[in-house]
């Protein structure tokens, strides 16, 4: 039986396009052994997506942002790279007066089901050789691959 998802189910669109968050950003870590004693998570990361969805909508202090539509089930969502490391964003809260913040199921299983399917077609990845450059509290980095293999490395440092 075939695992692999399709990558044609994910639509890189526009930033206008993407999920507002209302402010609320919900981080959904990759596979614990991608970050494990391994300094080019985020190259790892950037060069998976690049390898089917080419540079991102944004690159950014400290990385760089994706935007995406689930074509299958609707839902949008942000693949993006904050100084913590890559995480999955999505609109899956409300806000109420009365009670705060509350979660919306639907929203919020759905989102799980979109980004679970992500993450799958991001593990039978080969990675692409690309390279974006960013600023940081440490100085400018580098991210990408080379040759098919990750880095993240200082270009120069404060």
């Amino acid at each position: 039986m075939d695992n692999s998802i399709d990558p044609t189910r994910f639509e890189k669109i526009e930033e206008d396009k993407c999920p507002l968050m209302s402010g609320t950003l919900w981080k959904w870590n990759l596979p614990a052994d991608w970050r494990d004693l391994n300094p080019s998570w985020v190259g790892e990361f950037l060069s998976k997506i690049w390898a089917h969805y080419g540079p991102p909508n944004q690159v950014t202090y400290e990385g760089f942002t994706y935007c995406f539509l689930d074509r299958e089930m609707g839902m949008k969502f942000i693949a993006y790279c904050p100084g913590s490391g890559p995480a999955f964003a999505g609109d899956f809260r409300k806000y109420d007066n009365t009670n705060g913040f509350m979660i919306l199921e639907k929203e919020f299983n759905s989102l799980t089901l979109s980004v679970k399917a992500f993450e799958k077609l991001l593990e039978n990845t080969v990675p692409a050789d690309c390279e974006i450059q960013f600023d940081t509290d440490f100085g400018i980095y580098r991210a990408g691959a080379r040759n098919g293999i990750p880095f993240y490395q200082p270009i120069e440092e404060n």
